[in-house]
Order: C-alpha cells, then sequence, then structure tokens
C-alpha cells in the first residue's frame, strides 16, 4: 500500500469514528412526529343530528401526521366515557348509528399517535375534545285568552326536533311545589295546544321535553315556564297634579271582580284605598315627600287577589349609576352613565364645576331615554368636575347627586375607548365608525379627534360595515332586556343607520338566526346577507334595497357555512365568500355562483386588491381573477390576512399576535417590523400612505420607515 493510499484510509477512519461517536441531539420538537414528545392534535370539534337520530361528529385535523382516532361517548348525567371506535388516519368524520343517546351525551375524540391503552388515555398531556349532543328544549311559551270562551290557547318554540315527548303542566295556585299534567305530546311535530282555564287571575304553565334512553324510559331535557295573568287590571297609570294630590286609572279585564284596592306604600308605611269594581278611575291626596313612593293596583274576587299593576318611584327618581368620564380630543369630552329604566319618570341634569367642586352650574337637561353627553370647547389647562342628577316631575324636586372624578385635558390622548368594540375605516380615510358594548354606535374623526355617538337602548351591536359612498353605516344587533331578574334575548336583526346623526334608516332580516356575514353593493343601494340555514344545511344570500328595505332576491349556494368573511368585487354586484375549504363568487343580479377555488384544509382569511384575490389557509396563495392563475406566497399554519399595501406591494399578516409583512413579488419577509399585538385591527391609510394598527389597548400609526407615532389628537 502506497503511502498517499494509507493517509487517505487513516482520514476515512477518523471521519467515520467522529460521525458515530458525536453528540446525540434528543428530538424534543412537540410538533415533530419524531419526539417522544408529539402530540396530533385537532380543533373544531362538533356535532349534528338529525331527524333519524344518527349522530355525525366533524372536526379539523390540525396534526402533521396521527395513529387513528379514538372515539368516546357517555349517556350519564356524571360522564363516564366508554370507547366506542377507532378510526385510520387522517379522518374528520365519524357517525354513531346506534341511536343510543341520554338527555346529556357527551362524545370524545382522541387523536393519536404509536399505540393508544387504556392505561394513557387520560393523559394530561394528549389532546382530547368533547362535544354534547344538544337536544331540543321548549323555550317561548306564549297563551292567548280567550275569556269568551275561557280558551287559553298555547305555542311555544323548541330548539330543534330532537326530543321525542312533551309534557304539558298546569299549576292555578301560588304554591309552584307541583304542576298537574295537562297532556302528552310524543313525537316532535306539535307546537300548539288548547286548553280550558277556570276564572282565575293566575295560570302558570309548564313544558317539559323529554327523550328516550337506549335503556327504555324517558330521560327529562329540560323545562320552560310561563305565568299567564288572566282577567286581572291593566294599564295603570297616575297623573300628578300639584305637589300632594293624584289621580289613577287603568283597564278593567273582566266582569267578576268585588272591587280594586289600591296600595301605596312610602316611609314604611302602607295605605289602602279601595275602589267600587263599577270604577276605573281614582283620585287622592297622597302627602308628597322627597322618599319612595309605590303604588300597586289588584283585582279582589272570592277573596282572591290578582296579580298587582305597580308604580313606583313617581316623587323621587334613582339616580344614574356608573357615571364615567371619557375625553375625546383636547377640548372635548364625552360623559356616559346607566340607569334602571323602570323606576319613575323624570329628566336627568348634568352639571360642571371649574377648578374645584365649590361652584357647580347646570350645562344641560336631558331625557331618561339618553345615557351620554359631549361637552366641548375646554380649556386644557384647567381642571373640570361634573356630577348627575334627577329631576321628577313636578314640583321640582332633585335627590342622587353622584359625582365624577375631575378630569384635566392638558395631556396627550391615546384613542378613544376600544375594548370590546367593532370599527370600519370610511373609504376617504377620515373617520371611524365604531359600535361598542354600550349599546353605542359612534363616528370618530381622525383629523379633530372629535367622536359623536348615539346611544340605542336594548341594542347589543355586532359586527360594523359602510356604504361605499359613506352614507350609511350597518351593523348586526340583537335586543337585551332584564325580565323578572333573567336576561332575554331578543329577535336578531341588521340595522343600517345615516352616517351624519345616526338615524335609522331601514330594520332589515329580524328573524331568530344569526346572519353570517354583509356587505354593501358597490352602487350603495343594496344590502347582500349570507345566512346558513339549519334545514338545507347550505348558505342563503338574501339581497336587500336600502331605500325601501325590500327583499329583492333570496338565493340558496352550493356551499355550507360561509362564516368567515364576504367582500366586495370590482363588479357592481359580485361579491366574495369564504365558506371553510372554498371560496365561491356570487353576483346578486344574475344569481350566478360559482366556487373559484377549492383548498385540502380550512381557509383562515381572504383579501381583495382589484382583480387579485389573497387567501390563506395553510399558506398565503393569491389568485388573479381575470387569468385564474393561483400561486403560493409563503407557508405557515394560522395565518390571517390584515391588510395590502399597494405602494409597497406587501401584504401585512398575523401568526399568533406577531404581525408580520411579506413583499409579493420578491417574497422577502420582515419579521422584525412591526412586533406583537393583541388582537389587532389594521387599517391601511391611503392619504398618508401609513397603517393605523389597533390592538385590545390603543392606536398606534406605522410609516413604513421603521418609526412608529402614537396616536394623538391635535388642535
Amino acid at each position: 500500500m502506497t503511502k498517499i493510499h494509507s493517509v487517505v484510509l487513516i482520514s476515512l477512519l477518523l471521519i467515520i469514528t467522529y460521525c458515530s461517536t458525536g453528540p446525540d441531539y434528543e428530538r424534543d420538537n412537540i410538533n415533530d412526529p419524531k419526539s417522544n414528545k408529539y402530540v396530533p392534535s385537532i380543533s373544531n370539534l362538533r356535532n349534528e343530528i338529525d331527524s333519524s337520530g344518527i349522530i355525525k361528529l366533524i372536526w379539523e385535523d390540525e396534526s402533521i401526521a396521527e395513529s387513528g382516532f379514538l372515539i368516546q361517548k357517555s349517556i350519564s348525567s356524571n360522564p363516564i366515557f366508554e370507547n366506542i371506535d377507532t378510526l385510520s388516519p387522517n379522518q374528520s368524520q365519524y357517525e354513531d348509528l346506534s341511536q343510543e343517546f341520554g338527555a346529556k351525551t357527551i362524545y370524545r375524540v382522541i387523536p393519536f399517535f404509536g399505540d393508544i391503552s387504556d392505561s394513557s388515555i387520560n393523559d394530561t398531556t394528549r389532546a382530547i375534545l368533547q362535544t354534547e349532543v344538544k337536544f331540543g328544549v321548549v323555550t317561548d311559551i306564549i297563551g292567548l285568552a280567550d275569556e269568551s270562551s275561557d280558551l287559553l290557547k298555547l305555542s311555544w318554540l323548541t330548539s330543534s326536533a330532537n326530543y321525542d315527548a312533551i309534557v304539558l303542566e298546569k299549576n292555578i295556585t301560588n304554591d309552584l311545589s307541583s304542576f298537574e299534567t295537562i297532556d302528552t305530546l310524543y313525537g316532535n311535530t306539535s307546537s300548539t295546544f288548547t286548553l280550558e282555564f277556570p276564572k282565575t287571575f293566575s295560570i302558570t304553565i309548564r313544558a317539559k321535553t323529554f327523550v328516550q334512553t337506549p335503556f327504555g324510559f324517558f330521560e327529562e331535557i329540560g323545562s320552560e315556564s310561563q305565568k299567564f295573568q288572566i282577567n286581572q287590571p291593566s294599564n295603570f297609570d297616575l297623573k300628578f297634579h300639584n305637589e300632594n294630590n293624584v289621580s289613577f286609572s287603568w283597564s278593567d279585564n273582566s266582569d267578576f271582580e268585588d272591587y280594586f284596592l289600591i296600595y301605596h306604600t312610602y316611609e314604611d308605611k302602607t295605605e289602602k284605598f279601595t275602589i267600587t269594581k263599577d270604577l276605573t278611575s281614582y283620585r287622592t291626596n297622597v302627602g308628597a315627600t322627597e322618599e319612595q313612593h309605590e303604588f300597586s293596583l289588584v283585582a279582589v274576587s272570592d277573596n282572591q287577589t290578582s296579580s298587582s299593576e305597580l308604580i313606583t318611584n313617581f316623587f323621587s327618581v334613582d339616580p344614574p349609576h356608573n357615571f364615567q368620564i371619557e375625553p375625546v380630543s383636547e377640548k372635548s369630552v364625552m360623559l356616559f352613565w346607566d340607569y334602571f329604566e323602570s323606576n319613575g319618570h323624570g329628566n336627568f341634569i348634568v352639571e360642571k364645576s371649574i377648578n374645584g367642586t365649590d361652584n357647580f352650574a347646570p350645562i344641560d337637561t336631558l331625557a331618561r331615554t339618553e345615557k351620554s353627553l359631549l361637552d366641548e370647547n375646554l380649556n386644557a389647562s384647567d381642571t373640570y368636575f361634573y356630577r348627575i342628577k334627577t329631576l321628577s316631575s313636578e314640583p321640582t324636586q332633585i335627590k342622587g347627586v353622584q359625582f365624577a372624578p375631575g378630569i384635566s385635558l392638558d395631556r396627550q390622548i391615546t384613542s378613544p375607548a376600544l375594548e370590546g368594540e367593532e370599527l370600519v375605516l370610511t373609504k376617504n380615510d377620515d373617520h371611524l365608525f365604531i359600535t361598542d358594548t354600550n349599546n353605542r354606535i359612534s363616528k370618530f374623526d381622525l383629523t379633530t379627534g372629535t367622536r359623536k355617538g348615539k346611544t340605542y337602548p336594548n341594542y347589543i351591536m355586532d359586527d360594523i360595515n359602510i356604504s361605499p359612498d359613506n352614507k350609511y353605516v350597518a351593523t348586526r344587533v340583537f335586543r337585551y332586556e332584564v325580565v323578572n331578574g333573567a336576561s332575554v334575548y331578543g329577535p336578531y336583526s341588521l340595522k343600517i343607520f345615516d352616517t351624519d346623526n345616526f338615524n335609522e334608516i331601514q330594520s332589515l332580516h329580524v328573524r331568530d338566526n344569526w346572519p353570517i356575514s354583509f356587505e354593501f353593493s358597490s352602487d350603495s343601494k343594496q344590502i347582500i346577507l349570507l345566512e346558513y340555514s339549519n334545514e338545507s344545511k347550505k348558505d342563503i344570500a338574501y339581497t336587500y334595497n336600502i331605500s325601501t328595505g325590500v327583499l329583492l332576491s333570496e338565493k340558496t349556494l352550493e356551499s355550507s357555512g360561509c362564516i368567515e368573511s364576504l367582500i366586495r368585487s370590482n363588479s357592481d354586484y359580485r361579491f366574495i365568500a369564504n365558506c371553510h375549504n372554498s371560496i365561491v363568487s356570487y353576483n346578486a343580479n344574475t344569481d350566478g355562483v360559482e366556487q373559484i377555488i377549492q383548498e385540502d384544509t380550512p381557509i383562515s382569511s381572504i383579501l381583495l386588491q382589484s382583480d387579485t384575490l389573497f387567501y390563506s389557509s395553510d399558506a398565503i396563495k393569491l389568485m388573479n381573477l381575470t387569468s385564474m392563475i393561483s400561486s403560493s406566497l409563503y407557508s405557515s399554519k394560522f395565518i390571517k390576512l390584515l391588510t395590502y399595501v399597494p405602494t409597497l406591494d406587501i401584504i401585512v399578516f398575523e401568526i399568533a399576535d406577531d404581525i408580520f409583512s411579506l413583499k409579493v413579488n420578491s417574497e422577502t419577509r420582515f419579521a422584525s417590523e412591526f412586533g406583537t399585538f393583541e388582537d389587532p385591527t389594521i387599517f391601511y391609510l391611503k392619504k398618508s400612505n401609513q397603517l393605523l394598527i389597533r390592538d385590545s389597548e390603543a392606536f398606534k400609526f406605522y410609516n413604513f420607515t421603521g418609526k412608529w407615532n402614537s396616536f394623538t389628537i391635535s388642535n
């Protein structure tokens, strides 16, 4: 062997020896299937049940790899899960054909990698999701009394058809511990019932829903009861004549009372006025003071007393509560408060004192329907104090003064209050329109910093959109009230307001279903809503005329659950909808629908810039809607597209609250440009070529030169 050959051989041996004895790095990446710490996962587990009792489980597979899925089920009130099936990998649905369930039926889906044993099922590191089957329960019991024939006509709603029987019960006493069964309605087709009632002042109806279990007996799902006042007096009213004299009036709804009683309660005292049955009015002196007064009217017949009609807090009114101040510019503040709508009559007086609390003077008197006041033309060098009073009817009596802390405007203002708000930017970048959790819709001027708003009692607002001509603003709402101490949510609707004074233009699509998405047409004459239909399992597109409120068309789309977004394209009546794994194009004029994109994974967000559609699934992708050619820009999971900046040709997006940008043509990613925000919202300001970024705390401007500016309000 030559010397050269020996050297080569020795070198090879050294390399092999080093490689075989080098450092052995442990795989500890939880996302690496070769790691012993790898845990497969799923998301969005849900269930559906059809009329035959077959339950379908649906989920999204989030794992790179898995060996299969373990399906478990519990039908006991104290959940005890049993294995019912094991699926192969890459599954996202399962049907339980057993038709065996109880009132509390829960399924669990456990993805696993490698072998799975009973002892490892409850491993705390294992990804386990569960979903409970919701069976039908009775809601909204309504009774219409036909007193001429002593019949009570009942109707009700059910949350779904998934129950086997309804038991109707009644109680005509004040003791609700026991009910008498009226009838048992089998199946799920009945929603009305008529029964005879005695001449009584009240009757309580209870409806129970039941499901038949595999063990051959019925198990109660839930119950709903409603008390109906029959033949009692109504429309109880009080009129103030002078300081001590008032008159009462009411409606008599029956022909069998012996007499009426009016109770007057004040200062721990109670007076009683007896009125014969032939009268429906009464006038008396009551001795008014500043204490709380309460008047109640009842009818009496055969020693049975009706429920009372009540008037309270007439002479004095409870003060507003939760009195707050919010700066909206360096020269103005907004005052907010809440009040108890059921308490009395009268108005609010707002007073202000400057640089101390010794010189309060009224600045406005407001009706009890108002909950806010804007105070303008303030001096930034002064400190202001506010208080609010309640004012009864004549004679003038003031009670319940509430002070707000002093406020100085000699400081920078970061933003309006943001928590719980939804925002939309006008086309010309000069205003933000805002809805918030105080039932308020408002307009925020980005130039002057002033905020103008209007409160709509009992409206809870969600999501907001603005017409292309900036003439209308629309928001989804639902009514909310507290009745007998319980929260009652009313029908959902889409309300359209003008953008100047927030006068209501239309209230559309009033129903129990929640419209998923909505958008204005490009000419601002129509508005389109997408709603998921539980009956057809399809999306339905509704087109309304804004000026008349008329429904122009109703089209069932060949899609299921366009829940993410609906955006307007360049064509007047063409809209792009994100439907889980696909994107569809819908023309509101022609009812033409076409699927333009189909993905294997859910599509999380979409953006439209001219003829280019950006969308994100397991990557950021784009499609030219003219050529229908698509391409991929950047691969990653959990991407949410935020905005597109045309001057720089960059797409701005979020991954787990970190904001990044990507230059579309060069695929350059700027990971350090923006930073981390909590639940960010981003608007691109075309006039100033800046980004307006909002997280849960404040606004910031970004000018693409690495410089941030706080959101400050100038004079």
